[in-house]
């Protein structure tokens, strides 16, 4: 009589092994899948926000570019408005040579053009130094974000 009991004790004491042993299989699968999900939903939200602030950088440059062009077309009316001012000035006041009216516009194209160049170099200049410290600091960005990524990994892992 008694064996039959010890039989009984060790087959529910079997039984209830195995369904530990399941519940933490399924449990260990579920805090795996919780894990997984979680890093996914991270991993898109950070992504989502990435695409986002390089939308909003892009149609920043694309307004800056918009406002410097229009601004450089008015800097270049202004200047040829002035050269022809200059020289319409000039041929209505007291006439002097050809030659020294020729000479003194040719002076002031040249004027006109070297600060116009000076000007353009100057904005072009600008841009390349901004986009290098833009690039720079996307670099920057990038190589935080995975050095944390990566010491949260190893984190993790040990």
């Amino acid at each position: 009589h008694n064996i039959e009991r010890m039989r009984y004790v060790m087959l529910s004491w079997r039984v209830n092994v195995r369904e530990q042993i399941s519940e933490r299989v399924q449990l260990d699968a579920a805090v795996s899948h919780h894990d997984q999900t979680l890093l996914s939903v991270v991993f898109y939200s950070w992504r989502d926000t990435a695409l986002l602030m390089a939308y909003k950088h892009q149609q920043q440059k694309d307004t800056l570019a918009d406002s410097r062009h229009s601004l450089n077309h008015s800097k270049l009316t202004r200047y040829f408005c002035r050269w022809r001012t200059e020289c319409l000035d000039r041929a209505t006041g007291e006439e002097q040579s050809m030659k020294a009216d020729r000479h003194h516009s040719t002076k002031c194209l040249r004027k006109f053009m070297l600060s116009w160049k000076r000007h353009h170099v100057q904005c072009l200049h600008k841009q390349l130094q901004r986009h290098q410290a833009d690039w720079f600091h996307k670099q920057a960005l990038m190589e935080r974000t995975l050095c944390g990524w990566k010491r949260a990994f190893v984190d993790k892992q040990q």
